[in-house]
């Protein structure tokens, strides 16, 4: 997806739950693992979607990766 504006929550005004950045991923072969990393403003990294998260207000990278049963992979970041 493209870059998103969050607004703040309600607990905090220099943070926001950011929805909507869903990756999409398949295999040919089975099933495939997702995992993400944050870098900038939010930084982390975890397994399935970064969806949902709360992120620190600023600019913020989401790098997904899909990897496969045979250990290939593929990235998208925005």
């Amino acid at each position: 997806p493209g870059n998103q504006t969050a607004a703040p929550t309600n607990t905090s005004p220099c943070t926001a739950v950011v929805s909507g950045i869903d990756a999409g991923f398949s295999d040919n072969c089975g099933s495939a693992n997702l995992s993400y990393t944050l870098s900038g403003a939010t930084t982390g990294a975890g397994n399935g979607q970064a969806s949902g998260l709360i992120f620190a207000q600023g600019l913020t990278t989401v790098t997904y990766t899909a990897t496969d049963g045979a250990n290939l992979t593929s990235a998208c970041t925005f």
